[in-house]
């Protein structure tokens, strides 16, 4: 006789997303007569350029990106491509070095081409929360309230682990983080008018929606770490020896036996 046991076991598998290696920048900081054209332009209108630059990499809007964005760029770019470098070294070289920075990085994306990570068209959805939905998160609305700054950083480092959470504070408006959570793998639904509108409009709020699409469900840092499970199922079999056969058999009861004999 056979007894089979079947017992599902569940795996929980942590997959951690892989981080590429750094990169070495293609163009050094003083390589600007390599390129006379981005050289020129990066000297006339260096904060055009670095919105010029941020828009080829990623197809952002250029006007939004000279705006709101600035110097900032710097950084983004330096992020996506996974350059080497730092926070400190992004505001030192934008800062005593900002015609060259521009230059530098115009060269850098004309080099290494585009990185589409959303087709700024929407179809990812629409936001999970509504702008005046904050008070679902009461408490980082507060925090956002309080110091709008502060709370803007933790989102936009929430949101990209390689980010500095002092310059995201210093460097990064409220605007920026919103547009650039938006426009990212999210790809969500609307357009840098509404980015600029709705930060104007509700500064804090619009910080806490942003944090509340992160962690909803399907979306995550983009490099968070992910958690997968498998379930697998395992078959014992037991083997059970039979008895004998005689134990099988019904033996006649004897009380016939003795009720003939009592006949008789």
């Amino acid at each position: 006789m056979c007894i089979r046991d079947r017992t599902t076991v569940v795996h929980q598998q942590v997959v951690q997303t892989t981080q590429a290696s750094v990169h070495q920048w293609h163009e050094s900081l003083f390589g600007c007569f390599s390129d006379i054209g981005s050289c020129c332009y990066g000297f006339l209108c260096p904060t055009c350029a670095f919105a010029t630059a941020r828009s080829n990499m990623d197809g952002s809007n250029c006007l939004f990106n000279c705006l709101c964005v600035g110097a900032a760029a710097y950084n983004v770019i330096r992020n996506t491509y996974n350059l080497e470098g730092s926070c400190v070294t992004d505001i030192c070289y934008t800062c005593c070095c900002y015609s060259c920075s521009s230059c530098q990085l115009l060269r850098e994306v004309k080099h290494r081409g585009r990185v589409d990570e959303g087709s700024h068209e929407g179809s990812g959805g629409d936001w999970h929360k509504t702008l005046f939905s904050c008070c679902d998160d009461y408490l980082f609305c507060m925090y956002a309230w309080l110091c709008c700054s502060c709370a803007n950083a933790t989102v936009h480092q929430e949101y990209d682990s390689r980010s500095n959470w002092c310059y995201n504070c210093l460097c990064f408006s409220p605007c920026a983080t919103v547009n650039i959570i938006r426009e990212g793998p999210y790809n969500l639904g609307g357009d840098c008018c509404g980015d600029v509108c709705s930060t104007w409009l509700c500064m804090p709020c619009a910080i806490t929606r942003a944090r509340a699409e992160i962690r909803s469900p399907g979306r995550g840092g983009i490099h968070a770490v992910k958690t997968t499970t498998t379930h697998s199922t395992t078959t014992h079999t037991t083997h059970v020896q039979q008895p004998p056969a005689q134990y099988h058999q019904n033996p006649q009861p004897t009380y016939q036996h003795n009720a003939a004999a009592g006949q008789a």
